[in-house]
């Protein structure tokens, strides 16, 4: 049992001396002494600086430091009694700082979960069961890409599936038509999937060398499989009709067995695309404009 004047209390009640309290409080920005202070006038009621030293443990020589903290933070007032007193405000006056803890603490998750994934993803990287090497390459710049591309259309020896957005589409008519009409000379098979809002000159001119298949969706942008074995994915920086400027970053990946099932989407959706445009093949497509 502890006695301050004639008040008695037992230990298991004196929140100076429960670490529940303190450090919570302590979380909250307050520093030891101030929370022992603190959490003693919420406990006690008003008291005087040298009560306080006594109830609450804190040295007489910081207790007026720490109660000068107090109110600057908005936590405890000044009694204008002989002697001074002092008395808490509201645990409530905490609670926008536990707000602003709770958000920081949030967007502190979302960081732990983003750098979590890309944790799992590497380690999952290393682990890649697949037979055969798998080969990547980051390419920046967007006549380095549409380079990239020749490249790859002059090598394909079999298919060649494109997605692509609109102005995708465009760069590739401007870039790598030549190349693209070369490989269908060879036997090969072009497909590509876009959106819907192709102008119909453009259509008419590449229908004799892409089996176009028109689709209500939005691309984020380029995806280019050859041969079932190699995918070219494409950011445009700007997606714009350019073909000699831009910040395109281009990721090429050598990988059979991944390249096979982005294939099989493709396919997938190349066959809805299908049945949706029948009548444009029919109507827009050949020129009549109804």
């Amino acid at each position: 049992m502890r006695s301050a004047g004639l008040n008695t209390y037992s230990l298991e009640d004196d929140y100076v001396e429960r670490e529940d309290v303190l450090s919570p409080l302590m979380t909250l920005g307050l520093s030891l002494y101030e929370a022992k202070v603190y959490a003693t006038l919420v406990q006690h009621g008003p008291k005087t600086g040298s009560e306080l030293s006594l109830l609450s443990g804190v040295p007489r020589s910081k207790i007026y430091g720490s109660l000068k903290t107090l109110c600057r933070k908005n936590l405890l007032k000044v009694l204008p009694t002989k002697p001074l007193r002092f008395e808490a405000y509201s645990p409530t006056r905490l609670r926008p700082i536990l707000e602003r803890i709770e958000s920081e603490a949030q967007r502190c998750v979302k960081a732990i979960d983003i750098l979590t994934l890309k944790y799992e993803g590497l380690k999952q990287t290393r682990r890649v069961p697949y037979s055969g090497e798998v080969k990547a390459l980051e390419i920046r710049g967007r006549r380095e890409n549409l380079a990239h591309l020749n490249s790859m259309f002059e090598n394909a020896s079999d298919t060649i599936r494109l997605s692509l957005t609109r102005n995708a589409l465009i760069r590739i008519y401007k870039a790598c038509m030549e190349t693209l009409s070369a490989a269908k000379a060879r036997g090969l098979k072009i497909m590509a999937i876009t959106p819907e809002n192709i102008p119909h000159r453009l259509i008419e001119e590449v229908q004799d060398t892409v089996q176009l298949r028109l689709k209500e969706m939005k691309l984020p942008g380029a995806s280019i499989y050859v041969d079932s074995r190699e995918a070219f994915y494409i950011q445009a920086v700007p997606d714009d009709m350019r073909v000699d400027k831009g910040e395109d970053i281009g990721v090429w990946i050598l990988q059979p067995q991944l390249v096979s099932i982005n294939e099989s989407l493709f396919d997938m959706l190349f066959q809805e695309g299908l049945r949706k445009t029948t009548a444009l093949n029919s109507r827009e497509f050949k020129g009549d404009k109804r």
